[in-house]
């Protein structure tokens, strides 16, 4: 079945974050302009209809006219998480690992709270998405910044002397990973990971990975799971359907432990999340009929960013733009552009009127020149934006 990603839908009068929150977002000082012209790029949730498989799934849960509390009585929820994972990961689950909760920065949060105390360090790896800080802030943590080094392409990589200097400190507990890498779309290879690994063994830190984007993998690419290629039991994995299947709403989320005593210790300071009656069937139907859905939808993305990221580059004399190894999002800097800060803002927001998001949410005192494109558009829509950009400079 050929699969439509070129429908432009109208998300407008939905309740959307990304189309139906300019007032909120104009009132917060997050943008200086937006109106019915204005293109949000900026939410990383895809203008995309969800399979057919998932929407007529959906509709049958509606259609049983009663949506009371729900459990997950038998093992076709695992079986579905276990058999995707070791299908295209290699990447062995037991049953007794997994757990649902009620969204990643939830779980996020709940494991900080759960095995870290008060003002303890976090490592976070900027540019980072913004919710690991906010995670981090609201638990009473400190954030410790192990930057990324970037080359001229722009190509990033770990910066293991630092990772090394910051494990050592005994007041820092725990590492937060992003795998593939949001917002400048690395997929951390085998050996990269290995020496995260050894890094955090050595010093006993707790390794969480926060891999909700690893099924949008650009075709020439491979997403590794951390947990897949060691024993070390303080890895914990976040998984979701929110972005492969443009599910974000419905925060969809299943954390993966390595130890089941972690995980005993998780649900009794947190109990953990019930299921809804969608759930279960969305897991399911995911999981087990979705796969040409996805496949066509990461040819699609493929195209996307290759156009984009191609035309932005040569038509903006100086800026550097990220070929995201996985997921839909494209990280710009403007820096060398000859401008000044306050100019990009302008040109990209008023002049061009797309909203994106500025780089300074992920990399604080470092970001000002950056933006992240979020990509999972439609072509046409796409193109719309970009060319505005490209005009506005």
């Amino acid at each position: 079945m050929k699969y439509d990603f070129e429908q432009v839908i109208d998300r407008h009068g939905t309740d959307s974050s990304k189309w139906d929150c300019g007032a909120e977002l104009l009132k917060k000082g997050y943008t200086t302009r937006y109106d019915k012209e204005t293109i949000p790029l900026f939410n990383a949730d895809m203008d995309f209809r969800c399979a057919p498989e998932i929407i007529k799934a959906m509709e049958q849960v509606v259609a049983r006219g009663i949506y009371g509390y729900t459990s997950i009585v038998d093992d076709d929820y695992y079986k579905a998480i276990q058999s995707w994972f070791f299908k295209y990961n290699n990447w062995k689950i037991k049953k007794e690992q997994i757990m649902l909760e009620r969204g990643t920065i939830t779980g996020i949060v709940n494991l900080i709270q759960t095995f870290t105390e008060k003002e303890d360090g976090i490592i976070i790896m900027p540019p980072v998405y913004s919710g690991f800080r906010d995670a981090i802030a609201f638990t009473g943590r400190t954030a410790q910044y192990c930057w990324l080094k970037c080359n001229d392409e722009p190509y990033y990589t770990i910066d293991f002397e630092r990772l090394e200097k910051l494990a050592s400190d005994s007041k820092n507990k725990a590492i937060l990973l992003c795998n593939p890498h949001n917002p400048i779309g690395r997929a951390w290879k085998k050996e990269e990971l290995n020496q995260v690994i050894h890094i955090c063994r050595k010093h006993n830190l707790f390794i969480w990975s926060d891999d909700v984007h690893c099924d949008l993998m650009r075709t020439n690419q491979k997403y590794i799971p951390v947990a897949s290629i060691c024993d070390y039991k303080k890895i914990v994995t976040l998984t979701s359907l929110s972005k492969t299947f443009n599910l974000a709403g419905l925060y969809i989320t299943n954390i993966i432990f390595e130890d089941i005593e972690m995980k005993e210790k998780y649900v009794q300071k947190c109990l953990g999340a019930s299921a809804s009656p969608f759930d279960i069937v969305l897991v399911k139907t995911a999981y087990t009929r979705c796969e040409n859905w996805l496949i066509q939808l990461r040819e699609y993305l493929d195209d996307n960013l290759k156009w984009a990221v191609e035309r932005l580059r040569r038509n903006i004399p100086g800026v550097k733009c990220t070929m995201p190894e996985g997921s839909y999002i494209i990280w710009m800097d403007f820096e060398k552009c000859g401008m000044s800060e306050e100019d990009v803002r302008s040109r990209i927001i008023d002049k061009a009127n797309v909203m994106l998001s500025r780089g300074i949410k992920a990399a604080p005192g470092k970001g000002n020149y950056s933006y992240r494109i979020c990509a999972g558009v439609s072509r046409s829509v796409l193109e719309k934006a970009v060319n505005r950009i490209i005009e506005a400079f």
